[in-house]
């Protein structure tokens, strides 16, 4: 993932560079007003990722565990927010995000007379954030290029449904989560924008609660040293309105 923050690092530093070398490729504030003047209060993004999760995979040397954590840590992220700019530069929002990574194998499990039972072992997480966020802007001289960094905090809730062979859990919680992301975007026009941003979603679960096919509650406490991690790093791509 270090390479999605180089990536995004020289694309803005070229493209802002670009802007400054090149006058005459792009529109400036005085060859075409629609881009002078103050900048629109509400910002409006809609994003698709792919990202990671940052937890530790088991320590164990046992292939099958690891390979179906593996692929755990991977998957899509859909994400979005609404600011609203007290000025060409700060403002307050909203931000929702939400990941979801999967496995499936087959097993084979023996139960107590000895009788084999074959069929699907498959866990499908589902990682949703939404909080409020400190946003912070700025243009280049031509007014096409943006960077875009915020900052924020909200509620992070985890739902692991599993199936296994003929059962099925439903495993959840909720914490606390922190959210930081930063952004190029590209003006196609005054007000819409398309653009590509790195997003960092931190927190951790103390306890979940476990519930069966029968609809029994557990509640399940982690050690100090075992917590679930939740947080996750996304590389996305999308669209931005400015009203």
């Amino acid at each position: 993932m270090k390479k999605v923050f180089f990536i995004l690092a020289a694309v803005i530093a070229f493209s802002f560079n670009l802007a400054a070398q090149s006058p005459h490729t792009y529109y400036s504030e005085q060859s075409n007003p629609a881009w002078s003047g103050e900048h629109s209060k509400w910002r409006i993004d809609i994003n698709g990722g792919y990202g990671a999760r940052l937890g530790k995979l088991p320590e164990t040397d046992d292939e099958f565990t690891l390979n179906h954590a593996s692929r755990l840590r991977y998957g899509f992220e859909y994400n979005g927010g609404v600011s609203y700019f007290f000025n060409d530069n700060y403002g307050l929002g909203i931000k929702a995000a939400n990941m979801r990574t999967g496995s499936t194998d087959i097993v084979t499990l023996i139960d107590e007379l000895g009788n084999e039972h074959t069929g699907k072992f498959q866990e499908k997480i589902d990682i949703t954030y939404i909080g409020a966020a400190l946003a912070e802007r700025t243009f280049s001289a031509n007014g096409k290029h943006s960077l875009f960094c915020e900052i924020g905090f909200g509620y992070l809730a985890y739902n692991d449904n599993i199936t296994l062979v003929q059962q099925s859990f439903l495993e959840k919680g909720a914490s606390l989560g922190e959210n930081f992301s930063l952004g190029y975007d590209y003006f196609i026009t005054p007000k819409i924008a398309i653009g590509i941003s790195a997003e960092a979603i931190f927190g951790k679960l103390n306890n979940v609660t476990l519930i069966d096919g029968n609809k029994r509650p557990q509640k399940i406490e982690f050690e100090k040293d075992q917590l679930e991690t939740l947080s996750s790093l996304t590389a996305n791509i999308g669209l931005r309105f400015n009203l």
